[in-house]
């Protein structure tokens, strides 16, 4: 099975994770892809009820991303505490189940020990789980995480990730962003290996990592021509 879906996240900024949503659905009309979108919201918000509220009512939005990469070493860490063992950031992430949005999980291997239990406690909150460099680790840590899903970033061979993944799961990714920024005549015939490989499972055609600024709009038009064209 082929999902025709592709997403885009919205960066870590409390008001214009709020507002770029609004303006993507003003000009849903004209759009056909994203067909989904992935809204930041600080899930330690004393008001994050109100976020996920105001996020929910964008109907391109299905999930929520809020990166709780902490590590001791302040050379490393994402930030200065360890959101995941807090209760107020684990409240936060309760409600989602509330507002029928996914969790897109972007944390260190240290940190999972404390968040498969919570994981395990909210089975109608869907995990897009991102190993970033995992490599052949990435089977393990789809088997033993609890996540639905697997973002699968660009150094992976798309043909590897398919045979060795949990028959069904779900994968995002994983486009290369140099290659878009590129734009090379690979472009199109990349973009199809990979919808091939993740033909008979649910897959969102994503990049591997974020978007560089540079990119030239056609390029982006390219691959998404490429996507809605193609048939699996």
């Amino acid at each position: 099975m082929f999902f025709a879906e592709s997403s885009v996240s919205v960066g870590a900024v409390r008001e214009s994770s709020i507002t770029w949503p609004a303006r993507s659905a003003e000009m849903a009309p004209r759009l056909i892809l994203p067909t989904g979108i992935v809204a930041f919201a600080a899930l330690n918000d004393p008001d994050v009820d109100a976020l996920l509220a105001a996020q929910a009512t964008h109907p391109r939005v299905r999930g929520i991303r809020h990166i709780v990469n902490w590590h001791a070493d302040p050379q490393r860490t994402y930030g200065p505490v360890d959101l995941t063992v807090d209760p107020q950031w684990q409240a936060g992430y309760a409600l989602l189940a509330k507002y029928g949005l996914s969790f897109d999980l972007q944390c260190y291997p240290g940190q999972m020990q404390g968040l498969v239990p919570l994981i395990e406690r909210h089975p109608d909150i869907p995990v897009i789980g991102f190993p970033k460099g995992a490599g052949e680790k990435l089977p393990a840590y789809a088997r033993e995480t609890g996540v639905q899903a697997v973002g699968v970033d660009e150094t992976l061979d798309p043909q590897w990730v398919a045979r060795e993944l949990p028959a069904g799961m779900p994968v995002q990714g994983n486009f290369d962003p140099l290659l878009l920024l590129s734009g090379s005549d690979r472009l199109e015939s990349r973009a199809r290996f990979i919808l091939e490989a993740f033909a008979d499972r649910p897959h969102i055609f994503n990049l591997g990592h974020g978007i560089d600024r540079r990119t030239p709009i056609a390029h982006v038009e390219r691959l998404i021509e490429t996507v809605r064209s193609f048939e699996g």
